[in-house]
């Protein structure tokens, strides 16, 4: 096979019981020219048995230890060859003709460093999907709106955007160090300067956990640590660095995303977590200025409104 156009990076660790639909939805795609790279993280499950029976369409790498999230993708990027590279989780799926959109997102823009396009949330525990619009049709984003909207948030599902291999080149791969958003820090530092298309079509589906209450407080704690050495690295000079209005918006909106990520502080043991987390929010947004602790306020109180159905 030739130079493939899609480097599709899979990170799997202990989720082999949706890795068969994983795979099976990147073989309905239908092309020859995709490139399949598996980084099993070290999985105590049934991933290698899986990963042979589809030797055909993959490379399997194993790692010894675990690295992590962004440490298995890092290590997948470096066998990745094509012109365009999809990190696709192992418990989500393709829909049928999402390389085909994709291409041709990045056909119709060659400024684009990412095409994002809107999915199918399904839920973990019922199955029962729903889908999730980024846009109303499809939109050409802007160097400089692309890069407000996702200094703002992380607006789009993993499964659903690509990443022009070109604008890689001269960055280090994704912080093996951020344990839940370092797909955010990643993509924000290889697409400064570029635009994006949107596409307003679901094209691929992406599974949402239920998680406990004690496992949501665990996580809450890794995602202050995460954030914290975000704005370290945003904070020292080189290509992580973040200056002026952008480091400042980008506190407020970790600040917002430690108090609404989590939970619905309805029940009591989650409210008590949002309470602490408040506390954590409330000096990373003021970092940021007047205007991000407003932001952070504001989000706050949709939150608890969302949460207690006022309208």
């Amino acid at each position: 096979m030739t130079e493939p156009v899609f480097s599709i990076i899979i990170p799997a660790y202990n989720y082999g019981r949706f890795l068969t639909q994983t795979l099976e939805s990147v073989r309905n795609q239908g092309r020859e020219d995709v490139q399949v790279v598996l980084v099993d993280d070290a999985s105590t499950d049934n991933t290698p048995e899986i990963a042979a029976r589809f030797a055909n369409l993959v490379h399997y790498v194993r790692n010894e230890n675990n690295l992590g999230a962004g440490g298995a993708w890092r290590k997948g990027i470096g066998f990745a060859s094509g012109k365009y590279l999809i990190k696709l989780d192992a418990d989500d799926q393709f829909l049928p003709g999402h390389l085909d959109a994709v291409e041709q997102g990045f056909q119709s823009n060659s400024a684009a460093a990412m095409v994002v396009s809107s999915v199918v949330l399904m839920n973990g525990v019922s199955g029962a999907t729903r889908e999730e619009l980024i846009c109303d049709e499809d939109t050409v984003l802007g160097a400089g709106e692309f890069r407000n909207s996702l200094l703002d948030n992380f607006f789009f599902r993993m499964p659903g955007c690509a990443l022009r291999m070109e604008c890689l080149k001269n960055h280090d791969g994704p912080d093996e160090a951020l344990f839940q958003i370092h797909d955010w820090e990643y993509f924000l530092r290889v697409t400064r300067g570029h635009q994006a298309v949107l596409l307003s079509q679901p094209t691929a589906v992406y599974r949402e956990h239920d998680v406990s209450v004690s496992a949501t407080a665990r996580s809450e704690n890794r995602l202050f640590s995460d954030i914290q050495r975000w704005l370290k690295l945003a904070s020292t000079p080189g290509q992580h660095q973040l200056q002026g209005q952008d480091l400042k918006q980008l506190k407020g909106s970790l600040a917002i995303l430690l108090i609404t990520g989590f939970g619905k502080p309805t029940n009591f043991q989650v409210f008590s977590n949002l309470m602490r987390n408040y506390f954590k929010a409330v000096p990373v947004a003021a970092g940021g200025g007047f205007f991000q602790l407003a932001r952070l306020h504001s989000a706050l109180l949709k939150k608890v409104i969302k949460s207690l159905k006022i309208t």
